[in-house]
């Protein structure tokens, strides 16, 4: 089973290591949507450089586009993906996702 995490993130730089890091314990892959102007961007790219499952799309936006950003970012899914699920970085899934999905 391939699962693949989405995410449109702002300004969570006190967080967003934990939510990446706690995300890829789980997911194949995580995609991120970056709109920081803050060291949020700084920390995700040190994520990236270390070679984690991550990518990121940085975005700055005219107006809160969210629901558009993830809906075309669907097509950019790897053709492999089971499951694609949105999060928040600040929701943490917990529990045995891998079995609840199969």
């Amino acid at each position: 089973m391939h699962l693949t995490a989405l995410s449109y993130i702002g300004q969570e730089e006190d967080i967003v290591e934990v939510f990446v890091r706690h995300t890829l314990r789980f997911a194949d892959e995580l995609i991120v949507i970056s709109t920081a102007d803050d060291t949020t961007r700084a920390l995700l790219h040190t994520l990236e450089v270390e070679g984690l499952s991550l990518r990121v799309i940085d975005h700055q936006p005219a107006y809160h586009d969210q629901q558009e950003m993830l809906s075309n970012l669907l097509g950019e899914v790897s053709p492999t993906t089971d499951w694609i699920l949105p999060l928040d970085a600040d929701e943490f899934v917990m529990g045995d996702i891998s079995t609840a999905l199969e």
